[in-house]
């Protein structure tokens, strides 16, 4: 062998002995985290063999020289401690851990990721600050990570980031101010709400993100918040102003000196009445500050008193995985009572913090919070307007007394416009998803004009308590983390199918059966696609509905299909399904001189 070949094969084994390495490095890197994360071996035996590239584990994506590339394993409910470690997947570009129930602090290593473009770390049940050494990444366009318990300041610095598109901090405890992300200029996906942020919002923030803030009581400034206090200017005071104060300081102390000797004997003379005087009020002020003030959001609100909420005869209105809804009368009139089940437990600073927030949120058809009171951690009341004509639910399958037995199908019409343009306004303008859309939480009023209920209740439920199968939920939510906006959508579209059918949504019998007459059940949207592709679309309507009104009918089955798409992507947002409603309500619809 010559030189030149000699040269070529030392050469060539440098070039595999490293991409073994690499490829070495990334396994233990993955192996070491599932030690620590997996700890109720979720991945079983998934993650088996020597390559994690050509043995296929679960939720790894490699590149062609064998680098893991994304590491993608989302509401997978994993208990363990996320740490540092991940950093070895030095080409890793997508880091996607949401979901799950991950303690521990954001690795910081991760700024040896010096390819990271995407981090989905919400979700879980991180602490700590988020790490300055994050911020070298200058690859990073998504960021998310919300819902979690992280502390500690925004770093200033976060801004920097000059490729961002999204960035979700929502849901944590962070402190201090909000960074100034102006200078980024695509970054259009921005929520800070549900934190402890104090001060001005920076003012080139204030109209670029206006719902971004929710939550956080300290801010001041536009967009919605109180004034900041005007700054105080510090002056050094001259020597001739010290030397007035000492004196002023000194005169102080003989006078208070002087009153409290010559007051002493009188003071002690009367201490056993003052004793007993002080005795009873320091008692009556415990009683008071332990049962707490109910509070009120609106002005025109506070007329009853905690004590005639308390002891008001309450008629229950209905049960829910959030809890119960009494018709109260108080001072006033009646009002509807939520006994809220906070199964997280919130402290009295945040449910009020949070309920404040929700009280501030006005729209047509979102039912008016009037106040709320914090009972106990785990148990709290809302108060709401009450709603004479019951829910959706009721008004559709009965239980709700003196109401009219057929809807008609301009109330329905009416009704489904009333809820898309409610969910459009929390989705598009306050960036929030509403996450438990049914029937029995669209109210309505005596013009049945539609009122949404429960909105702002998400953050009190556990993001790992898995979700019951009610007819509503959307195929791809498995747990409270899960939910989403494009999730509301797919509830949306089932009280549409609702008030098409007539039908509940999760009892309805597939059409034909087996040979022995026996018809199998299917979920709503399943049986009426399925009666749809067997070319039966008019069987699917609601024999109470006027046939004149077929057009439309057709026209609202439409929109409620394109709601119910199993993938979520798929599916269109509420800015279009509100468009879309009201072209159908603008279809001149021909008269039936048969049906007259």
């Amino acid at each position: 062998m010559g030189l030149n070949e000699e040269l070529i094969a030392v050469v060539v084994f440098l070039l595999v002995s490293m991409g073994c390495s690499d490829l070495d490095s990334d396994r233990e890197a993955l192996l070491s985290f599932k030690e620590k994360a997996d700890l109720k071996q979720t991945l079983g035996s998934s993650w088996t063999g020597n390559n994690p590239c050509t043995d296929n584990w679960d939720g790894v994506i490699c590149n062609s020289d064998n680098r893991v590339v994304k590491l993608r394993l989302e509401n997978r409910r994993f208990p363990g401690v996320l740490e540092n470690g991940l950093g070895q997947l030095t080409e890793l570009k997508v880091l996607s851990l949401k979901g799950n129930n991950l303690t521990g602090r954001i690795p910081s290593d991760l700024s040896r990721c010096r390819r990271l473009q995407k981090l989905y770390l919400n979700s879980n049940r991180l602490e700590g600050s988020i790490p300055e050494a994050l911020l070298t990444l200058q690859d990073l366009d998504r960021v998310d990570v919300s819902n979690n318990h992280l502390s500690g300041s925004i770093p200033a610095a976060i801004g920097g980031l000059r490729k961002l598109l999204t960035l979700r901090l929502e849901m944590n405890s962070l402190t201090g101010g909000v960074p100034d992300v102006s200078n980024i200029p695509n970054l259009t996906d921005f929520n800070v709400s549900w934190n402890n942020l104090s001060g001005p919002v920076p003012s080139a923030m204030a109209s670029r993100y206006p719902t971004a803030y929710f939550g956080n009581s300290a801010l001041c400034g536009p967009p919605s918040f109180a004034p900041c206090p005007p700054k105080s200017r510090t002056q050094k005071p001259s020597q001739q102003i010290i030397v007035i104060i000492a004196v002023a300081v000194i005169g102080a102390f003989v006078l208070i000196f002087s009153a409290l000797f010559f007051g002493y004997r009188y003071l002690r003379a009367s201490s056993k009445d003052v004793d007993k005087s002080d005795t009873a009020t320091t008692g009556t002020e415990k009683k008071e500050m332990a049962s707490g003030d109910i509070v009120f959001v609106t002005r025109d609100a506070g007329k009853f008193q905690l004590a005639d909420l308390l002891q008001a005869s309450a008629e229950l209105l209905g049960k829910g995985s959030l809890g119960s809804t009494y018709k109260a009368l108080c001072t006033g009139g009646f009002v509807a009572v939520k006994r809220l089940v906070d199964r997280t437990g919130c402290s009295k600073k945040v449910f009020e913090r949070r309920m404040g927030i929700v009280g501030r949120m006005t729209h047509t058809n979102l039912l008016r919070l009037r106040a709320f009171y914090f009972y106990a951690r785990i148990e709290k009341l809302l108060v709401y307007d009450y709603m004479p004509k019951g829910s959706l639910h009721n008004v559709l399958h009965g239980n709700s007394p003196g109401t009219p037995s057929r809807l008609s199908w301009s109330k329905r019409l009416k009704i489904s416009l009333g809820v898309a343009r409610c969910l459009k306004f929390l989705h598009h303008q306050c960036k929030l998803p509403h996450g438990n859309i049914k029937s029995s939480n669209v109210l309505l009023t005596e013009r049945y004009e539609a009122r949404v209920s429960d909105f702002g209740l998400l953050p009190f439920v556990p993001s790992d308590q898995a979700l019951e199968k009610n007819g509503y939920r959307a195929p791809e939510c498995q747990t409270a983390s899960d939910i989403s906006r494009k999730a509301d959508v797919f509830s949306f579209g089932v009280i549409l199918l609702e008030l098409l059918t007539g039908k509940l949504p999760a009892e309805e019998a597939a059409s034909g059966g087996d040979q022995a007459g026996n018809s199998s059940k299917m979920d709503l949207p399943s049986w009426v696609i399925a009666t749809v592709n067997d070319e039966w679309t008019s069987a699917v309507f609601d024999n109470a509905i006027e046939v004149s009104k077929q057009e439309q009918m057709v026209g609202l089955l439409k929109v409620a299909m394109a709601c119910v798409t199993r993938a979520a992507e798929e599916r269109p947002k509420m800015i279009q399904v509100v468009q879309m409603i009201e072209e159908v309500d603008a279809i001149e619809v021909s008269p039936d001189l048969s049906y007259i």
